[in-house]
């Protein structure tokens, strides 16, 4: 996690991102692969340093204090408050295994059932409180990856229309329209997906092949043969055409 939000942290606009870590090169605790991307991305790497100090100026955050680490011969890690460094930043993302004492108060008012967990619709994954969703192990249900991916994609459903909804009524309840417009999209009363478009979109990508024009240029070609259901599904996800070398009858049972 440490790597995935430094490199996000560049993708959210970050000039330069430093990753400060208490041991060294040899025996971080971080995947190789991990590693190198964050290096291809540019990320800069401080070892042997622990934290200390957030230094503000005003209520912003100007630099933050650090002091190096070593490891001593008995292999314990100790810290020397005699070397002290300052490196400047305007942001500082805590990644170092940080929790909270009580997840129960942090969470609250959300209730909880007999097991620890919290109560929720099981058709919308919306808990006690409005607006909060769950899925995935704090649900108590999903047992596999696959099982909690699957609640994060049900639930993303319900988040959208709790969403487009309490939109849509705070847009009455304020302008005294019945249609409305949020950042540009229209808000209806009825849940409903946006379509995905982009300026990608307006690009021409039709072809011509035998006198005929395809407004979609990929095609299906069957080798080996193709049936006639696989044909259809393609067709129905907006495949311009298909070629068929061979076009066998499906047989009908006579009696």
């Amino acid at each position: 996690t440490s790597f995935d939000c430094a490199t996000s942290a560049l993708r959210c606009g970050g000039r330069r991102v430093f990753v400060v870590f208490k041991k060294g090169f040899t025996n971080m605790r971080a995947v190789p692969e991990e590693v190198e991307l964050a290096k291809e991305e540019k990320c800069e790497f401080l070892p042997f340093l622990s934290p200390r100090k957030v230094i503000l100026k005003g209520k912003k955050i100007s630099s933050m204090e650090f002091v190096r680490t070593e490891q001593d011969d008995d292999g314990n890690w100790i810290e020397d408050e005699h070397q002290k460094i300052q490196l400047k930043a305007g942001v500082v993302i805590s990644v170092f295994g940080s929790v909270v004492t009580d997840s129960a108060e942090a969470m609250k008012p959300i209730k909880f059932n007999r097991w620890g967990l919290p109560e929720a619709n099981p058709e919308t994954m919306q808990t006690t409180e409005a607006g909060v969703f769950r899925g995935g192990d704090i649900a108590g249900l999903a047992n596999t990856t696959v099982e909690s991916v699957n609640d994060g994609k049900h639930a993303s459903w319900h988040i959208h229309k709790y969403i487009q909804i309490n939109n849509f009524r705070c847009l009455i309840c304020c302008c005294f329209f019945y249609i409305q417009s949020l950042h540009g999209v229209s808000i209806n009363n009825k849940p409903e997906l946006p379509l995905f478009y982009t300026p990608i979109d307006l690009v021409e990508i039709s072809v011509e092949m035998v006198g005929l024009k395809f407004q979609n240029p990929f095609g299906l070609a069957s080798a080996p043969a193709t049936s006639a259901p696989m044909i259809r599904r393609a067709f129905e996800a907006g495949w311009g055409f298909d070629l068929t070398k061979t076009f066998s009858l499906e047989k009908v049972s006579t009696f």
